[in-house]
């Protein structure tokens, strides 16, 4: 992935969204000032923002959290600003205040379905079973 988008000053990057707390804009600060020599850039699609350094992006700042890729980025920052960092496989994480969970997955559509309890058939968006009416 090649550095695109609009480069962004650290005060423009910890006033990107006027919605985060002191708290996140402080633990945004120390992220930042955990990197040496990083270009932050706004992409086109203008979701997330990405620090960069040597031509790698190495975290972003999301409306909702800040994510790393594994590796030695974390390990600078203040553990008492980053009290709840979670992680995967490729990524580790910490929920901002404006962070909202947006459950995936699939409807469990039968689980939904209602049965006429004399025809034993699912009944139509009605509600009333096309037999018994």
């Amino acid at each position: 992935m090649a550095m695109e988008g609009r480069q962004l000053t650290r005060d423009q990057v910890l006033s990107w969204r006027e919605s985060w707390s002191q708290a996140d804009r402080d633990r945004i600060a120390a992220a930042l000032d955990a990197i040496e020599g990083g270009a932050y850039l706004a992409p086109p699609s203008g979701g997330y923002l990405g620090v960069w350094v040597n031509n790698q992006m190495v975290f972003t700042i999301n409306p909702g959290y800040v994510a790393w890729r594994l590796g030695p980025y974390t390990k600078e920052l203040p553990s008492e600003l980053f009290p709840n960092m979670y992680a995967n496989e490729t990524h580790e994480w910490h929920e901002l205040s404006t962070f909202r969970y947006y459950g995936g997955g699939v409807k469990n559509i039968e689980a939904e379905e209602k049965v006429c309890p004399i025809h034993g058939m699912a009944l139509p968006k009605t509600g009333i079973c096309d037999d018994c009416a």
